[in-house]
């Protein structure tokens, strides 16, 4: 009888977030293919790099599918300390067959598997390992474990001199494993194949990673065992590369312990933005009014899509984008903050200060602060910084007219125009790192109070000419209205940028 599992994740869940990504579908597709391997092994890589939601993925699957198959969850990072990935893999299959089918036949099982199982382990694991018989076997365990204990303490590896002995441990080990899983799936509502989840492999220590490998593939190819190892591939190769060598191939390795990879797609920017933890609601809601409201960001959508362009302005990966939000997060978690320095100079600092640290310093000098506008040079427009590719995105913002008393207007439509208490939107597109390097430069250059005058007058030119040179009118609001000196800003920036 075919079981229909219900894989629509955008459905409220209390253990995890709504599926916004749409990676419901991934899992359907996956579990349809990998089911046809219930009588044979299959050990599938689930590659995706950091931040496209491996682990939410993993977890998301499992709970959807345990109704119907014998599933575990294992987090080789958190079990690295053991040093015997054999005892890892174990534990988690152990733990998700016990208790599916509870009769004399499923102990047995247990107690031979564990049996034999115990002859392979590291001499130092045998504490850890007299506690799974104790909990799998009960008082039993005190019959083999003298036995163990014979094993354990007379060699470093715990191997077996004879090899045909060995393999012969090996095989019954399977078998005893296979029958288990045989009498579940016979027995309960459990249906093979298994599907054991392992997470985090890539940040495990490389020995540590390539002996989980190993020993996937020698001792649980079990049919009805079906293995999914999530892993970002590319690091994982490099890891592997850090004990054979950098000529070393690793992505041929590789192929030796996988049957398939199926890559899990890096979800787009804006959409990894709006599901991140830290664009909750108080930061989001909070930077949609800023400048004592004389900005605005029209809602949270088009404020993730700014923070989206300032992100692939300055080309940064999906890891690189959440440090940034975490550190602009960390700037406003002071409520003053929010209306004293204008949250998107603080942005594009942060992202400057985390793409190059060395430009940052030659923006935030003095000379170049001082001077930049007479003598350009003194800015490495060469840099590497500035050969990013642009976003295609627009930033939107809506600024109210500027009001500077004093300033000589002429013209009656400008006057008008400049004067009358509407909110104008202004947008720019964020096209590059060097634009927006510009734009903030033009921001923050150095005014003397004799050209203060002449700098808003341009500011009101600019407003009347169509452009409302947001980014500077934000800036001067705050300046004027809050004392926010550039300084202020640069301060506020080299607090954040240690939360790496």
């Amino acid at each position: 009888m075919t079981v229909e599992l219900d894989f629509d994740w955008t459905k409220p869940d209390e253990e995890n977030q709504v599926d916004r990504l749409d990676r419901g579908r991934y899992a359907k597709f996956l579990t349809n293919y990998l089911s046809g391997y219930a009588e044979s092994s299959y050990v599938m890589n689930l590659n995706a790099e950091w931040g496209a939601g491996k682990t939410w993925f993993l977890k998301r699957w499992q709970q959807t599918i345990q109704s119907h198959h014998p599933t575990a969850y294992i987090d080789a990072w958190q079990n690295d300390f053991s040093d015997d990935p054999l005892l890892t893999v174990i534990s988690g299959v152990f733990d998700a067959l016990e208790g599916l089918c509870v009769n004399a036949k499923a102990t047995e099982y247990k107690k031979n598997a564990l049996r034999k199982s115990g002859q392979f382990f590291k001499a130092f694991a045998k504490g850890v390992v007299q506690h799974q018989m104790d909990k799998h076997l009960g008082d039993s365990a005190d019959l083999i474990r003298n036995g163990v204990d014979a094993v354990s303490d007379s060699a470093v590896t715990l191997v077996l001199q004879d090899h045909k002995q060995k393999l012969k441990l090996i095989e019954e080990f399977k078998e005893e494993i296979q029958s288990w899983l045989n009498l579940v799936s016979d027995e309960s509502d459990h249906k093979k194949p298994m599907f054991v989840f392992i997470d985090e492999l890539d940040r495990c220590r490389p020995t540590y990673a390539i002996e989980l490998l190993e020993t996937v593939k020698h001792l649980f190819d079990i049919p009805g065992l079906v293995f999914v190892i999530a892993t970002n591939t590319d690091q994982l190769q490099h890891s592997i590369k850090a004990v054979y060598g950098q000529e070393f191939d690793a992505q041929r390795y590789l192929y030796r312990f996988f049957n398939r990879s199926f890559t899990l797609k890096k979800p787009d920017l804006l959409e990894f933005i709006q599901v991140q933890p830290v664009f909750d609601d108080y930061f989001s809601q909070a930077l949609l009014s800023t400048c004592d409201g004389n900005v605005t960001v029209e809602n949270r959508d088009i404020l993730a899509s700014n923070f989206a362009a300032i992100s692939e302005s300055f080309d940064f990966d999906l890891r690189t984008t959440l440090q940034w939000m975490d550190q602009l997060h960390a700037c406003y978690s002071d409520e003053k903050n929010l209306n004293k320095y204008f949250w998107l100079a603080t942005a594009i600092l942060l992202a400057m200060k985390i793409s190059s640290p060395d430009l940052f310093t030659q923006f935030t000098s003095k000379n170049s602060r001082f001077e930049y506008h007479k003598r350009p040079d003194l800015i490495d427009f060469d840099h590497q910084f500035f050969d990013k590719q642009p976003s295609s995105r627009e930033i939107l913002l809506k600024v109210k007219p500027i009001h500077l008393h004093g300033v000589r207007v002429t013209g009656r439509d400008m006057q008008q125009k400049f004067f009358r208490d509407q909110v104008n939107a202004g947008a720019y597109t964020a096209r590059s790192a060097a634009t927006i390097f510009e734009e903030l430069h033009g921001a923050f250059r150095h005014r003397s109070d004799e050209d203060l005058a002449i700098y808003r007058t341009r500011l009101a030119q600019r407003a009347y000419d169509g452009n409302p040179a947001a980014l500077e009118i934000a800036i001067h609001y705050c300046e004027q209205t809050h004392d926010a000196r550039y300084q202020g800003y640069i301060d506020l920036v080299e607090l954040a940028s240690d939360l790496t």
